[in-house]
Order: structure tokens, then C-alpha cells, then sequence
């Protein structure tokens, strides 16, 4: 393979990155907590004082530094309270870096208006945001890694791609509009026996309608309820025959490399996980890495999580034929190390721009990516990968693999460049994991999370008791509510909540009292330390505490921090959606996009396909 002598895109500054980070939104009370609704109303209220924005188009808003916030819980009253904040679109890591800075700076402010807000409505306590990547049921949360990339495949392919997600599209557009009638029939039939019962002073129907305002809304009659049912099992029929096609129409040839990558990179860009499924290490190095099921997907309802989105092919099908795309990972943690994060959307722009120039890593091909994903996040970096050419390589193998390519493809590159600076850190990282473990503190996260976990059970016992009650706690957790703590729960309540068969299965574990009090103080203990590193508010999680004492390494400071905030990307198109939401009259004047700005008074809309055009 010949050198590349020429500069990278990160130095030419002709590679456009983006990050959405989804944060669990929560609430420590010190009476009483608010309703789900008034808490995000409460942080939707802090974000518009604290500075110009303007709405988003498809909801949400777009802020003064040209990045974008929406409420995702409004659509989905079933999970926990979640807010999703995107950085505007940089063209380096270090700007990744200083706009995720700035979502922490904000968000605490965030919270400390919001508590303000609750106070006076009667509910004082703490506002706290949580980078994390599970919330306390389980469920997945995370974060999604944009990249524009120029991969030129073949005009068939892409007309054969443009044709399907156009299809696709179409499909499930007759499919929402049938079926929104079908659910507008139903709601109207729901609102007559609301007139009717409201007509006959039925007392319990009253008070829900009267308890909330908007958010107690009558709930769909059961044929309504069906309707949905079925909507949503035709869009998983459709989606599941639809997404290998469209996915090896699109990103065929780019995942096949790529993906072995992405799927070792956890050694380095893992959040860390506490899964218990009876394992003597319940700790995970990624909480993404098991809820991912297919390389491909939409995301439309489904079950589980695929690793690269399509639904900017399938929204946009038109952007196969353009030369520049966005590559969507949907399989990246959380982080709250800089250095990780620095590293991880680093050194994946350097294998994109490896790729799009001709590079190919056959002997890194995995023979099933997915499990492969599952594996190295259970086993580490020693995990052994089966690869097509049936030879077993280690994750750590695979890395040095990509680093080494990657070092005579830039070989060019200066010491100072921002290549430079990611493969040194590249190579400094791999020597760390492999020799040095104990070094990895407060640089990746999996692995400063499980140096504190270890202080914390070796103080109990030890990591296969601990899972082995964890198994326990995690299966009473599932069948108690959501708001039901842990901390009164009895030998009693288990027998009650898991069956006699359950208690047979658990036996052991509910003879010794004493025993089973003290595990059941260590789980909570962990799982209060373990979205503790996660958390950010007013005063900061124990992550930002320790950053604070300088304890772990900081590579962004709090003043540049603070400036991004409402600073743009000079770089970048968010500069000019940053302008026209500073100069504008009033917040409801200007209405914008990632890719377009309208505004209402000059009944004019500016289109801005480039990401790189700039005032």
C-alpha cells in the first residue's frame, strides 16, 4: 500500500462531524415530585431563557451556537423523561469536544433555573441530567455519531438504493395515512363517550379530564388501540424485508470494512454497563453493544438497535446520488472522557478517509459482526473474533491492525497535524490497554467505572456474589413500578414477586437475612455510583467532580467551555444558522433545519446543502 503524502480531511478541514447524545432527564425530590410533564416543561422553560433559539422545523429547537435540542419523551410517554441535545456541525474532534463541554455547561444552568421554576410550583429538590446509556429499567439510552462522507459507489447501485428507500418511504407513508384516519375514527368515537359520560357527571372520568390540563387526555378506545397494534406490527414486517436490501444497496461496501473497527473500538470508547445474566463480571465495556441486533436498520419501533441508521436514505433518497452523505453510527456509548471521546470519532475519521481513498482490510472481516459487537464488550480486549478467513484475532489485534494501515496511509502527516495527534494518541491508547491498565483511569470509561465498582464490592464480597444478587434484584426490579424503590424491599416481597418457582431458583441466596441486606445495600450502592459518573447537574456528578479536583485529565477548559455555548463553528453552516437566529425579531420569526432557514416575515427560505458553506 502506497503512502498518502498529501494532508487529511481533519487537517484540510473538509470532514464534517456531528454528535447527538440523548440525556435521561430526572428529579431527586425533596417532598414532592413533580408530574413528568411539568418537569420538562420546567427544562424546556430554563433552555429558552437562558439565550436566542429558534424551532426546529421537526420539532425542538435550534440554539445560539447552532446546535439543536428535542424532547423525545413527548412522543413516547412510556419511557423515562429524555432530552437529546446535537452539537452544531464541526470539522474536527476537538470541536466534538468543545460542544460537548458546552451541553454540560448548559444543561447545569438548565437545572438550576428549572429547580428555581419547581420551587415556586411546590416541589423543591435537584434537577439532574444523565449521560448515561441505561436508565434504571434497563432501558437504552446513547449516543449517534455523524460523519459526511464522499463514497463513490457504482450510479446502479445507488438508483437501486434510491429506488428502494423511495419505495419504502411511500410504503409507510400509505400505511401512517391509513392508519392515522383509522386512529382519528377512533378518537373521535373516544371523544362521543367522553361528551356522554361528561353529560352524566360520572365522577371518575370527570377527574381525569379535569387532572393535567393536555396530558390527561382521554386514551384511544380499544379499536384504537388495535389500530395502532397493527400499524406498528406492519411497519416492523415491512422494515425487517426492507433493511438487509437497503442496507447493502447503501453501506454495503463501507460496513464490510468498517464494522470490524467500530465493533473492536470499544476497547477504548465503551461507556461501561452492569448487565446481570448470571456472569461471575456482570460489568460490561459497552451498554450499546448488547442491545445492537442487525448492521443495518430504520428505527422505526423496533426491537433493539442497529449499529448504522438509514433513515437519512430513507427521509432523503435523493442524497444517494449526491457525492457527499451522512453516515449515521448508531452504536456508540455515552462518554464522559474527553480523551475517549477525542479518540474514538478521531480515529474513525481517519479509517473513512482510508476507506473512501481505496483502502481495504479483508484479514479484519468478521464472519458475523453483530455477535462479534456482543462479544468484545462481554470478554475485553483478548476477546478472540472469528474472522472469514477462519483466523481467530483478539480485539486488541484487530485495532493494531487498523492503527498500522493507518500510519503508513498518513504517513505524510506532521507530529502537530490533527492526524498526527490521533494516531500518537492511537498508539499511546492500545499500549495503555494492553501493558498498563491501571493508566486507563479517567481516559476510558468502561475501565475508570470498574476501578471504582472494584473498591466498592471487594469492600462486600466479591464481583460472582455480587452478580449472582444482581440477577436476583434486577428480576424483582422488573415487576415492581417504576417509582417503587429497593430499599424496603424484603426477602418477603421477593418470594411474592418472583413465584414459587422463583423462589426455588433463588433459594440460596434468601436463607442468610443479613446476607441478603447487605447485597441488596451494595446494589444500590453501585447502581447509584455507576449513573452517578454519568450524572450532570447544578453541582456536578462524581465525574465532573473528580475533572474538577483534576483527579482526571481534562483536554477542554471551563472558559472555552462556556464560550461555546453561543459560539458557532466559524467552519461550518451553523454559523449562518447561528446569525439568522441571533438577528432575528422574535423566536417564532425563524423556523430552521439542519439544511435550510425560513423566515416568516421575509417569507423567504434559504437552502444550505453544503455543510460546509459558511458566512
Amino acid at each position: 500500500m502506497t503512502a498518502r503524502r498529501g494532508r487529511s480531511p481533519l487537517d484540510r478541514g473538509s470532514r464534517v462531524l456531528g454528535l447527538e447524545t440523548e440525556y435521561l432527564v430526572a428529579f431527586v425530590p425533596l417532598r414532592s415530585p413533580p408530574s413528568r410533564w411539568l418537569l420538562l416543561n420546567s427544562v424546556e422553560e430554563a433552555i429558552l431563557k437562558l439565550g436566542p433559539a429558534c424551532e426546529a422545523e421537526n420539532g425542538g429547537y435550534f440554539l445560539a451556537n447552532g446546535g439543536a435540542v428535542s424532547f423525545e419523551s413527548r412522543r413516547e410517554r412510556r419511557d423515562n423523561p429524555v432530552l437529546e441535545l446535537a452539537t452544531p456541525e464541526c470539522t474536527d474532534p476537538w470541536q466534538i469536544l468543545r460542544y460537548v463541554r458546552a451541553e454540560e455547561v448548559l444543561l447545569g444552568r438548565v437545572a438550576a433555573s428549572a429547580e428555581r421554576t419547581l420551587r415556586r410550583h411546590g416541589h423543591p429538590g435537584r434537577v439532574v441530567f444523565g449521560r448515561s446509556n441505561t436508565d434504571w429499567l434497563g432501558r437504552t439510552l446513547g449516543s449517534q455519531e455523524n460523519y459526511w462522507i464522499a463514497w463513490r459507489d457504482p450510479w446502479g447501485r445507488a438508483l437501486a438504493g434510491a429506488a428502494a428507500a423511495g419505495s419504502l418511504a411511500l410504503v409507510l407513508a400509505c400505511v401512517d395515512a391509513f392508519f392515522f384516519l383509522a386512529a382519528h375514527a377512533a378518537f373521535k368515537l373516544s371523544a362521543f363517550v367522553r361528551r356522554s359520560l361528561r353529560g352524566g357527571r360520572n365522577g371518575v372520568y370527570l377527574g381525569l379530564l379535569r387532572a393535567g390540563g393536555r396530558a390527561a387526555r382521554l386514551p384511544l378506545s380499544r379499536a384504537g388501540v388495535w389500530w395502532q397494534g397493527l400499524q406498528r406490527f406492519i411497519r416492523q414486517v415491512l422494515v425487517a424485508g426492507v433493511e438487509p436490501v437497503l442496507g447493502r444497496l447503501v453501506l454495503g461496501n463501507l460496513t464490510r470494512d468498517l464494522a470490524p473497527f467500530l465493533a473492536t473500538r470499544q476497547i477504548f470508547s465503551g461507556g461501561g454497563a452492569l448487565q446481570f445474566d448470571g456472569t461471575a463480571a456482570p460489568l460490561r465495556l459497552s451498554a450499546r453493544a448488547a442491545r445492537i441486533t442487525r448492521l443495518w436498520g430504520v428505527s422505526l419501533g423496533q426491537r433493539g438497535k442497529a449499529a448504522f441508521d438509514l433513515k437519512p436514505f430513507v427521509r432523503e433518497p435523493l442524497s444517494l446520488l449526491r457525492r457527499r452523505k451522512r453516515l449515521c453510527v448508531a452504536g456508540a456509548d455515552s462518554l464522559m472522557c474527553e480523551t475517549a471521546r477525542f479518540l474514538s470519532m478521531g480515529t474513525t475519521a481517519l479509517v473513512l478517509t482510508m476507506l473512501e481513498e481505496g483502502a481495504r482490510f479483508p484479514e479484519a472481516r468478521l464472519s458475523d459482526p453483530v455477535r462479534s459487537w456482543r462479544r468484545v464488550s462481554a470478554c475485553g480486549p483478548h476477546a478472540a473474533l472469528r474472522n472469514r478467513d477462519t483466523r481467530a484475532r483478539t480485539a486488541l489485534e484487530i485495532q493494531r491492525l487498523y492503527l498500522g494501515r493507518a500510519m503508513m496511509h498518513f504517513a505524510g502527516a506532521g507530529e502537530d497535524s490533527l492526524a498526527g495527534q490521533v494516531l500518537r494518541l492511537w498508539k499511546d491508547m492500545l499500549e495503555r490497554i494492553e501493558n498498563a491498565p491501571a493508566s486507563l483511569w479517567g481516559r476510558v470509561d468502561w475501565a475508570t467505572k470498574k476501578m471504582l465498582l472494584d473498591g466498592l464490592v471487594f469492600s462486600h464480597g466479591d464481583w460472582k456474589r455480587y452478580g449472582a444478587y444482581g440477577v436476583l434484584f434486577d428480576k424483582v426490579r422488573r415487576r415492581l413500578p417504576e417509582d417503587a424503590p429497593l430499599t424496603g424491599i424484603d426477602r418477603e416481597t421477593v418470594r411474592l414477586c418472583l413465584g414459587p418457582r422463583g423462589v426455588r431458583a433463588f433459594a440460596p441466596l434468601l436463607e442468610d437475612g443479613e446476607e441478603f441486606a447487605r447485597q441488596r445495600a451494595l446494589y444500590l450502592a453501585a447502581a447509584k455510583l455507576n449513573f452517578g459518573l454519568h450524572e450532570i447537574s447544578r453541582r456536578g456528578g462524581y465525574h465532573q467532580q473528580l475533572r474538577a479536583a483534576g483527579e482526571i485529565p481534562a483536554l477542554i477548559d471551563e472558559e472555552d467551555a462556556a464560550r461555546a455555548v453561543t459560539q458557532p463553528p466559524a467552519s461550518t453552516r451553523a454559523a449562518i444558522r447561528a446569525r439568522a437566529i441571533a438577528l432575528a425579531r422574535d423566536r417564532s420569526d425563524v423556523r430552521a433545519s439542519w439544511d435550510a432557514i425560513s423566515v416568516d416575515s421575509l417569507k423567504m427560505r434559504v437552502t444550505m446543502r453544503d455543510p460546509l458553506l459558511t458566512l
